[in-house]
């Protein structure tokens, strides 16, 4: 094991604490009306998280066929890590500028109003997006395949939960279609 597998176990394992106390807080919005519901939507996070986990610090501990490491270059590593405090930093910044707007993704609710400043100036999702970037950043500092599994089951989950958030939003605030059409999904200029 070398020293860039020692701080990419330490790295993911504060993203993961911070990951889980920033999703604790209590962020009670004054609405009460519900966009989406589900407990399975949560179990399916859950395990992306517990299994992010387990195969990124496995396939950095143990060399075994079964984390399915593809690559273990230092340069790639470095990489993952930028990319890691990069989506930790849009992550951060993105639940501070949603305040008491914050809801989980699998138990939505309407805002109070729609934030349009700060990095919501450009992306409507960018929490989500730092997800995926943190994830995307676990597979290229760790090498395991797992991984990429993981990041296209996020994306595809995300992809249902904005559309379902999107056209509630579209009903509920008159203005919404017009910020749609300022800003990007997940990522400015791409999607």
């Amino acid at each position: 094991m070398t020293k860039i597998d020692i701080v990419a176990i330490v790295l993911m394992v504060l993203i993961s604490l911070l990951s889980f106390i920033m999703y604790r807080r209590n962020t009670e919005s004054t609405t009460t009306k519900k966009i989406t519901k589900s407990k399975f939507g949560g179990y399916i996070i859950a395990y992306i998280r517990i299994s992010t986990l387990f195969f990124g610090i496995g396939s950095l501990l143990v060399s075994n066929i079964y984390f399915l490491r593809v690559t273990k270059n230092p340069t790639i590593q470095i990489l993952g890590f930028a990319l890691a405090i990069f989506g930790t930093f849009i992550f951060i910044k993105s639940k501070k500028e949603l305040s008491s707007n914050y809801s989980h993704c699998f138990d939505s609710v309407i805002p109070e109003y729609i934030v349009k400043t700060g990095i919501y100036k450009y992306i409507r999702h960018p929490i989500y997006s730092s997800n995926l970037i943190l994830c995307f950043s676990v597979f290229l500092v760790t090498g395991s395949l797992w991984l990429i599994l993981n990041f296209c089951i996020m994306l595809f989950i995300y992809y249902k939960i904005i559309t379902i958030e999107e056209l509630a939003l579209l009903e509920e605030f008159a203005d919404y279609n017009t910020y749609k059409t300022k800003t990007w999904k997940l990522c400015p200029y791409v999607f």
